[in-house]
């Protein structure tokens, strides 16, 4: 934007120069076709017309340089306030970034420390079952072994009883309350 502000100054100051020499060509060309005498009030009045001209190109040329510093001063301004805007704005992202990096370590920590009890919890359930096998095991051999006991003890007892004519008539009520008796060791 500067250099086109330069190169539009320097354009103007060409056309000025072009101007100046386009009127001193006029100059030369009216003195030969106009006389002496009238040349000079024309001349005068040339002269006035060109002084007149070249002062407002001056101040033109004047004008626009200073405006050109001021626009080029403003650029300046608008360029450091852009600067300092996209480092405040930078800063505040890197904040932002600081701080969700912070959570997501916090958060990560926390994931680490749920699989830890979660595996922790594993171990122990595992142990308590296989606790809870040996001990269904042992219960379950205690009652073969009891199962083995009743059955040989009414066996021997069936055997070692005497002979009773009653004894296999469901009837006998002394005989059945003997059987349940049996069964109820049994399933015990």
């Amino acid at each position: 934007m500067v250099l086109e502000l330069k190169s539009k100054i320097h354009e103007l100051e060409e056309e000025l120069v072009a101007k100046e020499k386009e009127i001193y060509q006029l100059k030369t060309s009216f003195k030969e076709i106009i006389p002496e005498a009238k040349f000079s009030d024309f001349a005068g009045q040339m002269s006035t017309s060109t002084t007149n001209f070249v002062m407002q190109t001056e101040l033109t040329t004047s004008q626009l340089r200073n405006n050109a510093r001021r626009f080029i001063n403003n650029q300046k301004d608008q360029e450091n306030y852009y600067k300092e805007e996209a480092l405040k704005i930078t800063q505040a992202a890197q904040q932002s970034i600081d701080t969700l990096q912070r959570i997501i370590d916090e958060k990560n920590d926390q994931l680490k420390r749920k699989d830890q009890i979660i595996e922790n919890l594993k171990k122990e359930l595992l142990k308590s079952k296989e606790e809870d096998f040996r001990q269904i095991q042992m219960l379950n051999e205690e009652i073969r072994e009891l199962k083995t006991k009743v059955q040989t003890s009414s066996l021997n007892e069936i055997m070692t009883r005497p002979t009773n004519k009653n004894f296999y008539n469901p009837r006998s009520s002394e005989d059945t309350s003997e059987l349940r008796k049996l069964i109820d060791k049994k399933d015990e």
